[in-house]
């Protein structure tokens, strides 16, 4: 995916922050999501302007330029049940701890998120979960990006600290290696417009 494209579905989460409301869960039947993955240097390049610069640097004392890859890292473990009444909504709960150089940053989310089927029968997690998150500033609000296909392991994080009307800036760390092709931006793009992409 072009590197626009994706930081625009990065600064949607930054620019619709909804509060989570409480779903009933459709039955027992719970996934486990548990990741840990490795700063990704290429997507590094997208956050290089002077919001993204100062968030990183307030909030996590962490330059993207000279971060090294084996101490800059995420934890992410989540439970997953579909809610009632659907065949693609789950509602997804979770924690994990960012590191960087020694130090560590705990936050938790707590959203609901869509499983897309793709077209060779694997499944894709995808959405942006909002959640809380305590960084050199104290508490703040996160929102994770989370793409994840189960099946194949593939598995890609971008997190951002704070509103983008803050005086301190926005924390924005990528994770992972991207893998989104064209077909699953067009499959998630009509199934939110009302499309026929439910998972089967």
């Amino acid at each position: 995916m072009k590197g626009k494209q994706y930081l625009v579905l990065i600064l949607s989460g930054l620019l619709g922050i909804t509060l989570f409301v409480g779903y009933s869960s459709a039955n027992e039947n719970v996934d486990s999501i548990n990741l840990k993955l490795p700063l990704n240097p290429v997507l590094s390049n997208l956050f290089e302007n002077d919001m993204f610069i100062k968030g990183n640097s307030t909030k996590f004392n962490l330059d993207l330029k000279k971060a090294e890859i084996e101490k800059t890292f995420i934890e992410f473990n989540a439970k997953v049940s579909l809610l009632e009444n659907s065949n693609s909504l789950y509602q997804i709960k979770g924690n994990g701890i960012i590191h960087n150089n020694g130090k560590t940053y705990p936050f938790s989310v707590e959203d609901t998120i869509k499983k897309y089927h793709l077209s060779n029968n694997e499944n894709l997690y995808f959405g942006l979960l909002n959640g809380n998150i305590n960084n050199q500033k104290g508490e703040d609000v996160l929102v994770l990006s989370l793409h994840y296909i189960p099946e194949t392991k593939q598995q890609e994080i971008v997190i951002t600290s704070g509103a983008m009307d803050s005086i301190d800036g926005v924390g924005a760390i990528p994770f992972g290696k991207e893998f989104l092709t064209k077909e699953m931006i067009d499959l998630i793009k009509t199934a939110n417009e009302g499309g026929d992409n439910n998972e089967n």
